[in-house]
């Protein structure tokens, strides 16, 4: 059954009652633009509640936080439905929406929007070089305040409203910030500030299952289904066969961004693994890898069953917790006791705008962490010192934490979404040093985690808009050039090459959901057009950049997006931004 007409289909079956009191801002997206088979009146209405009582929440966190700080008053959210309460129509939880997530990486980025090219008063948020209002707890030393300087420059070079840095050499953490946490109310970004992490949440999910398989509770290799017997994919022989070890390596094949929204009741990722026997696969079990945030989410619902708590609690008890951690948080309500930072997008005029989108619940264990720069590092600690806690207590074996960052999964992937994959990790090769860590993406918002083990150093960069991307690299470049003398590999650019005689091979239609990619040849140069369902398509042209390699670039962005392709067991595929495509008629 093709996709328009079998996951509008899936969309149909999750609808559930409206809410008349919330107004839908115009720009947010719409599931029938989406899936416009399925395009009819009041059909978007009806799944629409629990996006708008999100954006209302993420839209309110810096200004309702300082507002009622200074006034002594506490900050109250509606509160979360239970999933035993049932609605007036009989159903559990909060209603639901259809989501496409482009996880570790933007829908404006991969769209090629301008979303990335934030200007205006981006660049006056940074004129002033001065401390940030919350002190560095390591004292304003040397080392601080050139850090504070450079990213105060660089922020301000890409666009970026407001940015931190978090630091970690030996045992000593320089915590840094600039800019602006919210550009439409002026609030301050500070070294304390939260973000939302992105995918890096996906390290934290796989910690916490790495701690069940240490007390034998669940098995790598073990097929996930003997946990979860209810668990249904749309081939019986992958269900059969998937395990542990290929959600957590992104080798499950499983399409990795149809994200339905299953509401903020407790039982959110229980309804979300019952829709995954409608979720199609982009390869074959533990052939290849292909970026996956089900992978992840159906982590979580394992997380659940083996613990018997929910995915956030069991995070906040076995994960936390024990570190530590008190600006880490996976619920909107929780973040609202802390300043914390809002996405930007750019507007009709080009300045910057607050995105309030917020990660669906459902989506949690893949990416909904909001954390701190300083949080960020003492987690990491927790790897650095192979399991042990900042108390000494062992969280984590050794053999575990080991596991996790030399497992190696082979991908078609380039440098900026890493050469191999561990168990949660992307593990890079800097120069023949070994490198791990993770990005992430959420509308407005990116994070970046890089871990230099030999020398027990450790850099987080999270924003909240414009060219994140070439602030990173710039950045990163100078970190750990001046601390380790090794520098991140450089983006692809193109090799001045013309297409190879034998790159008609590659020539046409590749796809996964929500997206149809089309590679063309005209006039001796090969192009990509890339069509989103319910949109217009954008081309780019593609240049060579080695063998099997293309790049392209987006409007805004200053750096290259490559393209891998590649064939296997006598199929055609395409890798672009992580995500593996198959050909197809």
């Amino acid at each position: 059954m093709p996709l328009e007409t079998s996951l509008p289909t899936l969309v149909e079956r999750e609808a559930t009652r409206p809410h008349p009191g919330l107004r839908r801002r115009r720009d947010a997206p719409r599931v029938d633009a989406v899936f416009p088979a399925r395009r009819r009146d009041g059909e978007t209405a009806q799944r629409r509640d629990g996006r708008r009582l999100r954006e209302r929440t993420i839209r309110s966190l810096p200004r309702l936080h300082d507002r009622h700080r200074s006034r002594g008053r506490p900050v109250t959210l509606p509160p979360r439905i239970p999933s035993s309460a049932k609605a007036a129509d009989g159903t559990r939880g909060t209603p639901t929406r259809r989501t496409v997530l482009r996880g570790s990486l933007s829908a404006a980025a991969v769209a090629g929007t301008a979303g990335a090219a934030v200007v205006g008063t981006a660049r006056a948020a940074h004129a002033n070089d001065a401390p940030p209002g919350e002190a560095d707890p390591a004292g304003d030393t040397s080392m601080t305040r050139h850090w504070r300087s450079r990213l105060a420059t660089l922020a301000g070079r890409h666009e970026v409203p407001g940015a931190a840095l978090g630091i970690l050499v030996g045992d000593r953490i320089v915590k840094v910030a600039t800019g602006l946490a919210n550009a439409d109310d002026r609030i301050e970004a500070t070294p304390d500030t939260l973000w939302q992490i992105g995918s890096i949440t996906k390290v934290w999910t796989a910690t916490l299952a790495m701690r069940l398989v240490d007390e034998g509770s669940v098995d790598l290799d073990t097929p996930v289904v003997r946990y979860l017997p209810e668990l249904r994919l749309p081939d019986p022989d992958r269900t059969r066969r998937l395990t542990l070890r290929h959600l957590l390596a992104h080798t499950s094949g499983i399409d990795g961004d149809v994200l339905p929204d299953t509401g903020r009741g407790d039982d959110c990722l229980e309804r979300f693994t019952a829709l995954l026997k409608d979720v199609p696969a982009v390869h074959p079990l533990g052939r290849a890898c292909s970026y996956c945030n089900v992978g992840l989410i159906l982590t979580g619902r394992l997380i659940e069953r083996r613990t018997g708590t929910t995915w956030d609690a069991a995070l906040r008890e076995r994960v936390i917790r024990p570190l530590g951690l008190t600006r880490s948080h996976t619920l909107p309500e929780d973040v609202l006791a802390h300043r914390a930072a809002a996405g930007h997008t750019s507007g009709p005029d080009g300045r910057p705008r607050v995105d309030p989108t917020w990660i669906p619940r459902s989506s949690g264990p893949a990416g909904i962490v909001c954390s701190s720069v300083g949080d960020v590092l003492a987690f990491v600690r927790l790897h650095l010192d192979d399991g042990l806690g900042p108390d000494g207590t062992r969280l984590l074996s050794a053999r575990a934490a080991e596991e996790m960052r030399s497992f190696r999964t082979a991908t078609p992937n380039t440098p900026d979404n890493g050469e191999t994959r561990g168990l949660g990790w992307a593990r890079w090769d800097w120069n023949g040093r070994a490198v791990y860590g993770h990005d992430g993406r959420t509308q407005g918002q990116s994070s970046y985690l890089r871990v230099l083990p030999d020398a027990r150093i450790a850099v987080v960069l999270l924003t909240n808009g414009g060219d994140a991307q070439a602030l990173y690299h710039d950045l990163y470049r100078e970190v750990f050039t001046d601390l380790a003398g090794v520098a991140p590999r450089p983006p692809h650019t193109p090799d001045g090459t013309k297409p190879p005689h034998d790159a008609g091979g590659y020539l046409g239609r590749y796809q996964r959901v929500g997206v149809l990619e089309e590679i063309l040849e005209r006039g001796g140069a090969l192009f990509l057009r890339r069509t989103f369902t319910g949109g217009t398509p954008d081309e780019f042209e593609l240049h060579p950049a080695g063998r099997d390699l293309y790049v392209h670039r987006l409007p805004g962005v200053r750096d290259w997006e490559p393209l891998k392709c590649f064939t296997l067991d006598g199929t055609r595929y395409v890798c672009q931004s992580d995500r593996v495509l198959p050909r197809i008629p």
